[in-house]
């Protein structure tokens, strides 16, 4: 599954500017070129696109797994995903990137997404003090062992899932939500710091999640 070419900013630049005119030959040129580049390729990822150049891709990696979480915000589904998964594979921005990696994730299972790592080989102290200093938890010697372990767990999913798209998304209680793929699996996701117990009796434990097939 090596890819012929891996392309970053195309189908993301897309200039904002006041002109209404502007902007629709900004965009126009943008999806031409896009269009020009994928056509030279049987296969090919896309880091984070604007929709007009998902069609393009493979894969995609550094996809949204969450809203803008602006003050108008209730609730987030995972729109994105229940829309894409049925055409494409994604991945979140990296887990080991991000503060909180247990709850990502808990966030990438409950947005059918698939794992993304970045790690370099060098003992990342060496960045101290440098432009590249935003990767200091990229040394995979300590990411190794959980790695493998999460991606195996999503790997597992996505079998029982049979690589059926997103179906349906449920907030079931606080901090609690059940996910149904269209062959019928069901993964339960539990962000609490308790034990939860769904109506069939069943138990998901603290910040964790529970497949049912």
């Amino acid at each position: 599954n090596r890819f012929e070419y891996i392309i970053v900013g195309i189908g993301i630049n897309v200039n904002q500017e006041k002109f209404d005119n502007f902007i629709a030959t900004s965009i126009k040129l943008e999806k031409k070129n896009t269009q020009d580049v994928a056509s030279l390729f049987n296969k090919i990822l896309l880091d984070n696109p604007n929709i007009y150049a998902v069609k393009y891709a493979d894969d995609i990696i550094n996809a949204p797994i969450y809203s803008s979480r602006h003050d108008l915000i209730d609730e987030e589904i995972p729109f994105y995903g229940m829309v894409l998964s049925p055409f494409v594979r994604y991945s979140s921005a990296p887990v080991n990137g991000v503060l909180y990696a247990d709850d990502t994730f808990l966030r990438i299972v409950e947005t059918g997404s698939m794992l993304n790592y970045s790690w370099i080989y060098e003992d990342t102290t060496l960045l101290k003090n440098t432009s590249l200093s935003r990767l200091f938890s990229a040394d995979y010697r300590y990411w190794l062992e959980k790695a493998a372990a999460e991606y195996t767990a999503v790997k597992n999913i996505r079998e029982l899932a049979e690589n059926s798209p997103l179906y349906s998304h449920e907030k079931i209680a606080e901090s609690v939500y059940k996910l149904t793929y269209e062959n019928g699996t069901v993964v339960y996701i539990n962000y609490r710091n308790e034990n939860f117990i769904t109506d069939f009796e069943e138990v998901v434990e603290s910040k964790n999640y529970l497949v049912k097939a």
